[in-house]
């Protein structure tokens, strides 16, 4: 756990959720901690910075990205109403945009991050994935200044 003794029990509680079953568990998990400590809550879902053109020269269609954010926003919407019954209360929701690592580690700073629980899922990707790629969950793990929640990706 990290910021020692003085991290816990949390007073708030955020879950980066980016649609998997790995973030819905790191939800259900963190919402029954919060509950117990009586922290309030905060359901992320972060998306890369979008480009001005796609590969083939165009430039994006503002309607088309509109409609999509609206679609995640609902999806982020339902994600809550099931984080509300372990949790007592439908946590609030953030919809932003960049690395879903750092637009998590921002939200944690906003208030005192040591005693903030921030929860994510982990899909389990190999080494030379998460060196290629990155990984949230990772990123979140090292960098945070209070305790960190990963639910693993399931076995089966």
């Amino acid at each position: 756990m990290r910021g020692g003794e003085g991290a816990w029990p949390p007073e708030r509680v955020i879950v980066g959720d980016d649609g998997s079953e790995e973030a819905k568990g790191a939800g259900e998990v963190a919402a029954r901690i919060g509950k117990l400590f009586g922290a309030n809550a905060l359901l992320v879902r972060a998306f890369p910075q979008l480009p001005d053109i796609d590969t083939e020269g165009r430039r994006s269609n503002a309607r088309m990205v509109e409609d999509e954010l609206r679609r995640e926003e609902q999806a982020v919407l339902s994600r809550a109403k099931e984080i509300q019954g372990p949790l007592g209360v439908r946590p609030r929701i953030e919809i932003a945009v960049g690395d879903p690592a750092v637009v998590l580690l921002r939200a944690a700073e906003e208030d005192t991050a040591e005693r903030t629980l921030i929860a994510v899922g982990s899909r389990g990707i190999g080494k030379v994935q998460r060196m290629r790629l990155g990984s949230a969950s990772t990123k979140v793990l090292h960098d945070a200044e209070g305790p960190v929640l990963v639910y693993p990706r399931s076995r089966s």
